[in-house]
């Protein structure tokens, strides 16, 4: 299952907030939709993500000493997991209290130490992402109680 062909799903997402229930093009995704804020994105915002998971992937096969990543990845999911929590008080902090460049940084660390506990677990973003396609347009309350009953 490839980061890539979630990138096509995520193409549901484009332009037509209007009407979600319609199709996305076939072919080559130009420009996401991020429905949270109203927000265009652009496919290389997409590209990016992609292109870090890669790196990510790669730097398995890298030299520990000269690479964080292959470290993290070395200690396994647990230190892995714990690095992804501590990023995500960070970033709880820096929504709270600090601007929006700290509250920027920390998504970005947040997002990074994702990818490399995904990684870590021998899977990536992109199952992740067809599941947050299959919710969209499902009620957030709907959604989360549908998980509960079964």
């Amino acid at each position: 299952h490839s980061f890539r062909h979630s990138r096509v799903v995520l193409a549901r997402f484009q332009h037509n907030a209007g009407n979600p229930s319609e199709p996305a093009p076939s072919g080559v995704l130009t420009d996401a939709f991020c429905p949270f804020h109203q927000v265009p994105l652009n496919s290389m915002h997409l590209i990016t993500l992609e292109t870090l998971s890669n790196t990510i992937r790669a730097r398995r096969t890298s030299t520990a000493e000269k690479s964080y990543t292959r470290q993290l990845l070395d200690a396994g999911p647990p230190k892995c997991a714990k690095k992804l929590g501590e990023e995500a008080v960070e970033l709880v902090i820096a929504a709270t209290s600090e601007d929006d460049t700290s509250l920027h940084n920390e998504a970005a660390d947040v997002l990074y130490h994702l990818l490399v506990l995904l990684e870590s677990r021998e899977t990536n973003l992109a199952p992740v992402l067809d599941i947050l396609a299959e919710r969209h347009g499902i009620s957030g309350l709907d959604e989360k109680a549908s998980r509960e009953n079964s």
